[in-house]
């Protein structure tokens, strides 16, 4: 009886061991995979929301590990590219000549 009480003791004693390995494994793996902690994400990878369509911070959150998806107004945008002017070449051609601006039209005569 006592050599199947200390059998059995080992057994839980290895699976304990077995279980605890797996689950600090887990965690690390959680740990590396996650960029950032600053939101609440779902297995994968994406920031849970509320009903009303706000992302979940964590405890860890500060304005600067902000994500465009969640926080848009306190992400950096890219500055706006302006528009290029049209090139002197180009403006001339589109400028109307001097002599006049109206358009030549020519007439054609039918004979009716």
């Amino acid at each position: 009886m006592k050599k199947q009480h200390a059998r059995l003791i080992r057994k839980a004693g290895a699976m304990l061991l077995g279980a605890s390995a797996a689950l600090a494994l887990a965690v690390a793996a959680q740990a590396q995979s996650s960029g950032t902690n600053a939101y609440v994400t779902d297995v994968r990878g994406s920031a849970i929301r509320t009903a009303n369509y706000l992302c979940w911070h964590t405890g860890f959150w500060t304005p600067a590990a902000a994500i465009a998806d969640c926080d848009p107004d306190l992400v950096a945008r890219p500055a706006p590219v302006a528009a290029t002017p049209a090139a002197p070449a180009q403006a001339a051609k589109a400028a109307p000549s001097e002599k006049g601006s109206a358009a030549k039209v020519d007439v054609v005569e039918t004979g009716r």
